[in-house]
């Protein structure tokens, strides 16, 4: 059935109001059996009337405390499956509230609006309760990756919680968010997925947000030894030949860069071949000019241009080729974009400095290579 632009927006408002009364009305108990049968029906068509309202999401307005109702709502059902025998049933059931909660939250157009209502640290530690309830690997990978990105727009927050004032708040975050974050990427950690799946190795889209977040999160040392034990440098060194040539490489050589830097960085960076390393920063470096724009992947150059030194020796003649243009190309825009910042530019002419020492020593060592060449020429 087609609607007219007209009626869609009526349609969404009133289903909204509606179901809002509806479900704000349970009190956690068993939807089954419900007296009235007013409520059993609402659950039932929750999935129908997300699809009708997830298309009118610019057409509607859910004011703040509505949006607090939603999640106190998942929040009941999140505790009452907790202590119940019939956990499968509320798992379902909580599954369609969480989804009703970012339908009618707009997450998909901005995620952020989750987290800045303005809560007190109690909503803020039900917000996180909920998000990682989703991340769990028995969720539809819909919701997992709605999750992962309304994590993702806060993850400045996330970085500096070992700042929290709330105790409690930043321990759910460490011990139990960052092994939800994988889950919501890997819900099956060692089983291999299928090519062609929701949960394949490598989803373009889904594993931009996941590797920006912790790439966010490993710039805050605080946080390497989570990331470690949550098995999240396992997860990006597999993903090294997926990533190859993509600019995720960028966010990918950060936060292996970040944890290498540690005196007590994981062993299983050691399983990273010298000419893996290179792959990474090669890869890094044919995206990094998109990246100036955000002072915290400036900030990481000169970081990046130390890591590919140490591993460019191995690089072919006709790799360095292309890596010096790219290196040209970030060295450009750096350039280009401190001239027009004119004296707040200043901070950023370290890292040019950086770049063009890089791209020199990229070139002397192309020099070589190439003269090499002549002389094994001239011996055959």
């Amino acid at each position: 059935m087609k609607l007219c632009s007209s009626a869609l927006p009526k349609l969404a408002q009133s289903l909204l109001t509606q179901f809002q009364k509806v479900l704000w009305a349970w009190d956690g108990g068993d939807v089954d059996k419900d007296s009235t049968g007013v409520t059993r029906r609402a659950w039932k068509l929750l999935g129908v009337i997300c699809r009708i309202i997830e298309p009118a999401r610019t057409y509607y307005y859910v004011s703040p405390s509505a949006k607090k109702r939603n999640l106190e709502m998942c929040r009941k059902i999140h505790e009452r499956a907790r202590s119940s025998q019939d956990r499968l049933d509320l798992l379902r059931a909580l599954q369609n509230a969480l989804h009703f909660m970012f339908a009618t939250a707009g997450v998909s157009r901005d995620p952020a609006q989750l987290w800045d209502w303005q809560f007190c640290p109690a909503k803020q530690h039900t917000f996180i309760k909920c998000l990682i309830t989703c991340m769990d690997g028995l969720m539809p990978y819909s919701l997992r990756h709605v999750a992962l990105r309304a994590i993702h727009s806060v993850r400045q927050d996330m970085t500096s919680i070992h700042a929290n004032n709330d105790a409690s708040l930043r321990d759910m975050v460490l011990t139990e968010l960052s092994p939800a974050i994988l889950t919501a990427v890997c819900p099956r950690p060692g089983v291999t997925p299928f090519d062609n799946g929701p949960d394949r190795i490598f989803d373009h889209r889904r594993d931009w947000f996941y590797l920006e977040l912790v790439f966010a999160l490993a710039r805050n040392s605080n946080w390497h030894s989570h990331l470690s034990e949550d098995h999240h440098i396992d997860r990006c060194i597999s993903m090294i030949s997926a990533c190859r040539s993509k600019p995720h490489a960028f966010y990918l050589a950060g936060i292996l860069l970040h944890i290498a830097s540690e005196q007590r960085s994981p062993m299983s960076l050691d399983s990273i071949t010298e000419q893996q390393w290179w792959e990474v920063m090669r890869s890094a470096w044919m995206h990094a000019y998109d990246q100036i724009d955000d002072m915290r992947c400036i900030e990481f150059l000169p970081k990046l241009v130390e890591g590919t030194k140490r591993c460019m020796q191995v690089a072919a003649k006709f790799d360095l080729e292309q890596f010096i243009r790219h290196v040209g190309y970030t060295l450009d825009t750096l350039e280009r974009r401190d001239s027009e910042l004119g004296e707040q530019g200043k901070q950023g002419e370290g890292v040019a400095i950086a770049v063009k020492e890089l791209r020199t020593v990229a070139s002397d060592m192309l020099e070589r290579l190439v003269k090499s060449d002549e002389v094994v020429g001239l011996w055959c």
